[in-house]
């Protein structure tokens, strides 16, 4: 397990010191951030990496592993020692002193805080000792490509021939998990349990580094993102929402540092949007909602370049999302040309005649309005559409605004999963049982982001305003 955990930091840590070489470090100099977007950046390229060496038909052995460690570690010191070089500058750039104290209350609301992330550290743990290979997707779908990708090598594409395991979907979450088994030289059950903790983990650092840590309003944040049962489910569960809800909130509080302010300083703005782009590919790159993400997301930073007339900064963002949207395209058009089942079947005539049903909009209507309004756990029940009214109100408020572009890409996500409900030919009531906590989860980290953003200018900074104007 040690070389497992091993496999996880090498990237993160080469990530975290390449960024500060390349003066790409999260705008507003919050480490908490920077750190959380290092992991995710190092688990994705990581990912890549290994598919290359599936692809050339290296993988797995004792020869993967040392390369990919001393890939790792080649990245590490090298951008350790470019680092150097510029530290004095970037030590002085991203120092902010605050002299405000904590008060009574900021110290209640961080214990309550720890309280409520130890109580959902515990579900993970238990639900691991009862059912150590996870819930159905991990071991029918996202485990199982795993050991394809581990056992078979370079002809795990054989694995397109068990259709109930969504061999359409991308590969980032089974290629961690693979990479992982062959650092440890064995399929242990804790390398997936570890890996999707860790999303976990850097999903709550990327809230509450976005919100700033030193801020109460972050440990709010924190509070309100993990205390839904489903969020530590989902921990449990070994599955892809997670990460793809990590990717997601991640590439967006990056958006949030390319306002219209930070445009004005190129350098700072080129780096939030490279850095946005490049989260959204991994999102992508780790489930096909991730698609509708990218497109999402594209959308806000084509409305903000045009509305500033900002085209050539706005292509920075497209240089982090073409090599991963690339990749994708090559995994769906020519490894696995599958149809997912859920929209197999279609005709013109049919999409038109669900789209334009009213019986059909009733009816997934009325399994997705109690869903929605239970969701999150006996304990956490209505903490969905109180969270959406949070952040509308929020986004309205003139300090609020900076929340608008991130509750805007939610919106088109969740009407685009309403979409697939309405067009969808397998069985309604099946599917949305089966789906819609989990799709509800993709964008739950985003959502209470934009809910707690009030007053929000910046990490660590009063430069960035992100869509803080009315410009989304």
């Amino acid at each position: 397990m040690i070389f497992a955990l091993t496999a996880l930091l090498l990237p993160a840590v080469a990530a975290w010191w390449v960024l500060r070489a390349l003066r790409l470090s999260v705008p507003g100099g919050s480490r908490v951030l920077t750190a959380a977007v290092a992991g995710a950046l190092g688990i994705g390229a990581a990912s890549l990496v290994t598919f290359a060496a599936v692809s050339a038909g290296v993988f797995p052995g004792r020869g993967f592993v040392g390369a990919d460690a001393s890939l790792w570690l080649g990245l590490w010191l090298g951008g350790w020692l470019s680092a150097r070089a510029h530290a004095g500058e970037a030590a002085a750039g991203s120092r902010i002193e605050r002299a405000r104290r904590w008060t009574a209350a900021d110290w209640l609301v961080r214990a309550g805080c720890i309280a409520v992330l130890a109580a959902a550290c515990a579900v993970p743990v238990i639900e691991y000792l009862r059912s150590p290979h996870g819930q159905w997707d991990a071991w029918a779908i996202w485990n199982q490509k795993a050991r394809f990708l581990f056992r078979a090598g370079e002809d795990w594409t054989a694995s397109r021939f068990i259709p109930w395991s969504q061999p359409g979907h991308p590969l980032l979450v089974p290629l961690s998990v693979a990479r992982l088994w062959a650092y440890a030289g064995a399929e242990l059950t804790a390398a997936p349990a570890l890996l999707s903790g860790v999303f976990g983990a850097l999903t709550l650092a990327t809230v509450m580094g976005a919100l700033d840590v030193s801020r109460t309003r972050a440990w709010v944040a924190g509070s309100v993102l993990v205390a839904p049962l489903t969020f530590s489910n989902l921990v449990a569960a070994q599955t892809a929402d997670l990460p793809v809800a990590m990717f997601v909130v991640a590439s967006l509080a990056m958006l949030r540092q390319a306002d219209p302010a930070a445009w004005r300083q190129p350098g700072r703005a080129r780096s939030a949007l490279l850095l946005a782009g490049a989260l959204g590919g991994l999102s992508a790159w780790t489930k096909n909602e991730g698609a509708l993400f990218l497109a999402a997301s594209g959308c806000l930073v084509a409305w903000v370049a045009v509305r500033h007339g900002r085209w050539q900064d706005a292509g920075w963002w497209i240089g982090g999302v073409a090599p991963l949207a690339g990749l994708v395209g090559y995994f769906k058009l020519v490894l696995m040309p599958v149809v997912p089942e859920y929209v197999a079947g279609n005709t013109g005539a049919g999409l038109m005649e669900q789209v334009t049903s009213s019986d059909r909009h009733a009816a997934v209507l009325a399994l997705l309005g109690p869903m929605w309004l239970s969701w999150g756990g006996p304990l956490a029940r209505g903490c969905l559409p109180v969270a959406m009214a949070a952040a509308l109100l929020s986004s309205l408020t003139p300090q609020g605004r900076s929340g608008r572009g991130t509750l805007a890409v939610v919106a088109v996500m969740m009407a685009g999963y309403y979409v697939v409900y309405l067009l969808t030919r397998v069985d309604l009531p099946f599917m949305v049982a089966t789906s819609s906590e989990r799709l509800v989860m993709q964008v739950w980290p985003a959502l209470v982001m934009a809910a707690l953003s009030v007053g929000h200018t910046g990490v660590r900074d009063s430069a960035p305003r992100a869509f803080a104007r009315g410009d989304t």
